[in-house]
């Protein structure tokens, strides 16, 4: 195996209010104030091509990067990269997707619950490359790892008592030291296969970085940015801050004021907030199909955040590609092409749709295969393993209308999302409606 860059761990410091020495104070020559940019995105999942309306797509991502990308540019992600992608991507263990986000110039990222879908051992392989021990490594390919580090601030490997990666990053940028902290859900074992992940701990999202910030303002560095695979929502459009809620907010509002953004994940929605003191918590939805863009203003003198801001901005396909990302995703849709373009089935009209209870169309389809697999009576489907619909109208002349491919087919629920069945008590007072006498029943 062979490990692209390694992760220097440093650390951050700093204070707003701390006494500014003489010598601190800007010269004629110096500028009063520097801006930093953090482009970010989260919740990537493999989607290296464009969704069927033309959004997202890796060489639209990775052209709209280039063109916002400054000499004070950070590239930052909020986890969520690979796991549950489409076939392109998930075939080859997500390895396609780390190419192009090496390609991108993405520097650091966060661990999100779909790191550890595979594993402890596979995320490791991420980081540093090399072949996978089973599948090996794709016709013509090589792995070599990311170029970029995931951070893992709040899991803990219990037989080495560390972070599993590292728990941040420092770089400084114009003479400004900023910290990048990375961290999961702490609920992450139960949403990504458990036995996987067993040696794992995950800590509580603020008590780790209140346990941190000593640490990090005694080297020195001045602003933290923190990259948290957690989510919430809110009900405007996608740069806005409409009545938000969710898990991210409390946490946001329970951070030190050294925290100076939050870079959301997780609930696959867009929002763009100033909190209490100033602090941005942003998200850019899901697939690439948004990035983030933040600008810090910072007082050279004090270190101190000036001002703060945020814009989500959509991906499309009106831009020239990515040509470098465009080619790799190219290479692995070719290898990828044999079994996704395999026709298994038919439909005659779309298969999503939805109510105002949350029900799916696409969802119903899959209950019913799992009673139709299995001698239970009653079915559930969960809407969050429902990742993409089925569409009958085609824009090309192959597969035809109405065929449905081996790859699309797998875009529907890309990941082990096991089928459990289970018996339900029998329950006097439910008798009569015949309910309480059903035997198992299904759920995913």
């Amino acid at each position: 195996m062979s490990r692209s860059r390694a992760v220097v761990l440093a650390v951050v410091a700093a204070c707003s209010k701390a006494p500014v020495a003489p010598d601190a104070v800007p010269t004629a020559d110096a500028p009063a104030t520097v801006s930093i940019d953090i482009l970010a995105f989260n919740d990537f999942h493999g989607a290296l091509e464009p969704s069927p309306v033309g959004t997202g797509g890796a060489a639209f991502l990775a052209a709209k990067v280039a063109s916002l990308r400054t000499p004070n540019t950070l590239v930052l992600a909020a986890g969520d990269m690979i796991g549950a992608s489409p076939l392109v991507s998930g075939l080859f263990h997500d390895e396609p997707t780390i190419d192009v986000m090496n390609a991108i110039g993405l520097d650091y990222a966060a661990v999100g619950n779909h790191e550890f879908d595979e594993g402890t051992a596979e995320l490791l392989r991420m980081q540093h490359g090399g072949c996978h021990p089973v599948d090996g490594c794709a016709p013509g390919t090589t792995f070599t790892g990311a170029t970029f580090g995931y951070l893992a601030a709040n899991v803990v490997d219990t037989t080495t008592g560390h972070t599993v990666l590292p728990a941040y990053a420092i770089r400084e940028i114009a003479g400004v030291k900023l910290a990048i902290v990375g961290m999961t859900l702490v609920g992450t074992p139960a949403t990504t296969l458990a036995s996987g992940i067993s040696e794992l701990t995950f800590a509580d999202e603020v008590d780790t970085m209140t346990a941190l910030l000593p640490e990090l303002r005694a080297a020195g560095a001045n602003i933290v940015v923190l990259a948290l695979h957690q989510g919430g929502g809110q009900l405007g459009d996608p740069d806005q801050c409409v009545s938000p809620g969710g898990p991210v907010f409390d946490i946001a509002d329970r951070l030190d004021p050294a925290v100076a953004v939050v870079l959301a994940g997780h609930s696959h929605t867009t929002f763009n907030c100033t909190r209490g003191g100033g602090r941005l918590v942003t998200s850019a939805g899901v697939n690439g199909q948004f990035l983030t863009h933040v600008t810090l203003e910072i007082d050279v003198a004090t270190q101190a955040v000036v001002s703060a801001t945020a814009h989500n901005v959509p991906i499309t396909d009106d831009v020239a590609p990515d040509p470098v990302v465009a080619g790799i995703v190219t290479q692995y849709h070719d290898l990828a092409a044999p079994i996704g373009d395999r026709v298994i089935g038919t439909i005659t009209a779309d298969l999503a749709g939805g109510s105002a209870a949350g029900e799916l169309v696409m969802g119903d389809v899959i209950a019913d295969a799992m009673l139709d697999g299995t001698t239970a009576q009653v079915a559930v489907m969960n809407r969050g393993g429902v990742r993409a619909p089925l569409l009958f109208a085609r824009s090309g002349n192959e597969p035809v209308d109405g065929q449905v491919t081996y790859a699309e087919a797998f875009k529907v629920q890309p990941f082990n999302n096991l089928v459990e069945t289970v018996t339900a008590p029998t329950s006097s007072s439910r008798s009569t409606t015949g309910l309480g006498s059903c035997p198992p029943r299904s759920r995913a």
